[in-house]
């Protein structure tokens, strides 16, 4: 890389080795994307904007810590060929700065400005050979000699007698080849101004799905996600530039659509694998609620509460809970993951939490119940009347919860399987669904239907769970090894042999649609530790609150503050 031109390999067809680094698994084929996008454009010419990692090694120039990911410019792509990598033919493509009029800012210090057009010598080309061998043509792309570069050939990436090394070096008229812009085509800016799009002042449209995935700084040029529910803030070094805004209420009837009267038959167990082992009954006597009771033998049960129109349209119901936590100023935020591939990654929601301290996949400061609005205090009432309905129906005794998580989806936002399982949580989960409607699937999590994460890394205790994958065969080996027909290492081998088979993921064991004003309460540890949940939106705003009795061991006496408190009779919610 230089400040006009970049050669790299194209993406696909790459796995890691044992030792972790990515390698080419074959030749790679110019007829699969991303190699056949590369070449589409190049042959018609197309602009391609290019954005640079801070790691990336052959940056010469310094920049701020935190700017992980850079926009450089528009390039056109004038070459694509194969070299051999990993012992593969794979491909590389050369890329090429299209306004070659101003200086980039990658270029090292000192770098002189560009040269004028008039300055420039735009007849430098490459020199050319024909193999002996396939007869094809070839560029002299390398000061090491003439090497062929069709993969097809049988002197492909030959020198001579002998193949090249990896040492070649790329020759200077390639290097120094430059072409002119006219035919290029640049159909819109590289850098799109979002926040010209936004109205006056007012986030409108603000929770669909282009304004919530990022923006550049105007002032330091950073790549900004959106952490903020209202808008934008810069954490560039020394950078003070926001851009927040009063959100413009999304309505409820443009998010949930026709009412569903009797969310009952909206409900489905899947059968099949494993979901047929699952009951379902419907309380006859529930109302105004339609409540569904899933159990599933041996680990727990979840209860689904369908609300009903009548319900949601109460005086500090569901329709009102929706309007104000978009107004209210509650501190909604995306938090960065505490694992994920590219660090830094944020959540694919907006949270808060009230109450006890509570961490899932990221860490949330959490605020006193003192902090919370209206609306969110009398969604407590509801969770905690769920609670202690579900509960004491099946003859359990239970926990007030002490916590509540607030989520929120724009458009485009989902959460994937989870767990509630933290040692630090009671048995039972409870959750409001306000908005736009969504699908929640409960599955069995995989290393317990499959009996591991790998053949390599077995469950040391395989409970070999009632649907379980292969479920007869390992409950046969297992009561032979408690009866000492076989040995642990026999037992292992035969595992292992069965994990090879297969059996794919889990199918979800339920599946559940949940409406407008709808309640979940999953209860029973067993359920989060042996299986897992996730909850896919449709494509609008929703917010669920979720509502948990965290134990108090552990906690400083400011942190238990947080979780004591008392609701009014006004948020207190008897189920009508």
């Amino acid at each position: 890389m230089d400040d006009e031109i970049v050669i790299t390999r194209t993406g696909g067809g790459y796995k890691p080795s044992s030792s972790g680094r990515l390698v080419l698994n074959g030749k790679q084929p110019k007829h699969k994307s991303p190699a056949k996008d590369l070449i589409k454009n190049m042959e018609q010419d197309k602009a391609v904007g290019l954005i640079i990692s801070r790691d990336n090694d052959q940056l010469q120039v310094e920049l701020p810590a935190n700017h992980n990911f850079n926009i450089m410019a528009f390039f056109r792509i004038t070459d694509v060929w194969y070299e051999m990598i990993d012992n593969n033919p794979g491909l590389k493509v050369r890329f090429e700065k299209v306004d070659l009029s101003l200086k980039s800012w990658w270029a090292p210090k000192g770098t002189p400005p560009p040269p004028t057009d008039a300055e420039r010598d735009w007849e430098i080309k490459p020199d050319h050979f024909v193999c002996p061998s396939c007869r094809k043509q070839s560029d002299i792309i390398f000061t090491d000699g003439k090497i062929c570069l069709n993969a097809d050939c049988k002197r492909f990436w030959f020198l001579g007698n002998e193949r090249a090394n990896g040492n070649v070096t790329y020759h200077p008229k390639f290097l120094k080849k430059r072409t002119k812009a006219a035919s290029v085509k640049c159909p819109f800016p590289l850098v799109p101004d979002l926040i010209k799009t936004l109205n006056n002042g007012q986030a409108t449209g603000s929770t669909y799905r282009d304004n919530w995935k990022g923006v550049v700084c105007p002032v330091c040029r950073k790549c900004l996600s959106r952490t903020y529910w209202k808008g934008w803030k810069c954490d560039g070094e020394g950078c003070t530039w926001q851009y927040l805004a009063d959100l413009d209420p999304v309505s409820l009837g443009s998010v949930v659509g026709p009412e569903m009267p009797n969310s009952q038959e909206h409900h489905a167990v899947v059968g099949g694998s494993y979901g047929d082992m699952v009951s379902r009954s419907v309380d006859p006597t529930s109302t105004p609620y339609c409540k569904v009771t899933y159990s599933i033998p041996g680990v727990g049960s979840v209860f689904h509460y369908g609300s009903r129109p009548a319900i949601n349209a109460r005086p500090g119901g569901p329709n009102d809970l929706f309007g104000a936590l978009q107004t209210d100023d509650i501190d909604l935020r995306r938090y960065p993951l505490q694992s994920s591939v590219v660090a830094g990654t944020l959540t694919a929601h907006f949270a808060v939490n009230y109450g006890m301290p509570y961490k899932y996949v990221v860490k949330v400061a959490s605020k006193g119940f003192n902090e919370a609005s209206d609306a969110v205090r009398r969604s407590l009432g509801r969770l905690t009347w769920a609670t202690q309905d579900a509960i004491t129906s099946v003859g359990e005794s239970y926990h007030a919860p002490n916590e509540l998580l607030l989520l929120a989806y724009f458009q485009g936002m989902k959460i994937g399987y989870h767990d509630d399982g933290e040692s630090t949580l009671g048995p039972t989960i409870a959750t409001l669904s306000l908005g736009a409607g969504s699908v929640m699937k409960i599955r069995m999590k995989d290393q317990y239907y499959k009996g591991g994460r790998t053949e390599n890394s077995l469950l040391d205790d395989d409970p070999v769970l009632p649907g379980c994958f292969n479920e007869e065969q390992r409950r046969r080996w297992k009561q032979q090894l408690n009866a000492g027909k076989i040995d642990q290492v026999q037992y292992d081998n035969l595992r292992k042999q069965a994990f090879k088979v297969g059996g794919g993921e889990a199918a979800p064991a339920i599946i559940m649609t949940l409406c407008h004003g709808d309640l979940v309460v999953m209860d029973r540890s067993a359920l989060q530790k042996y299986y897992e949940h996730s909850v896919i939106p449709q494509d609008r705003l929703r917010f669920a609150l979720t509502a948990r009795f965290v134990k108090d061991n552990g906690f400083t006496e400011a942190e238990r503050r947080k979780g004591q408190f008392t609701l009014s009779p006004a948020e207190t919610y008897h189920g009508d």
